[in-house]
């Protein structure tokens, strides 16, 4: 199953260019919150197709 990684700021509004960042792997989601916000999290979403469901 193909998934990304999101994380949502606490800060600006809603629709702001830096509001949310999604990230293709767990490595470049850690390398950016170690550089940007030590103390954030992003979590896994599965990548879904609206006919097939999750993809593989």
């Amino acid at each position: 199953m193909k998934t990304v990684w999101i994380y949502v700021t606490d800060y600006g509004r809603i629709g702001d260019e830096d509001w949310v960042k999604v990230f293709s792997s767990s490595d470049a989601a850690d390398e950016w919150l170690e550089q940007n916000d030590p103390e954030g999290v992003a979590w896994e979403y599965p990548i879904h197709d609206n006919v097939t469901g999750p993809l593989q």
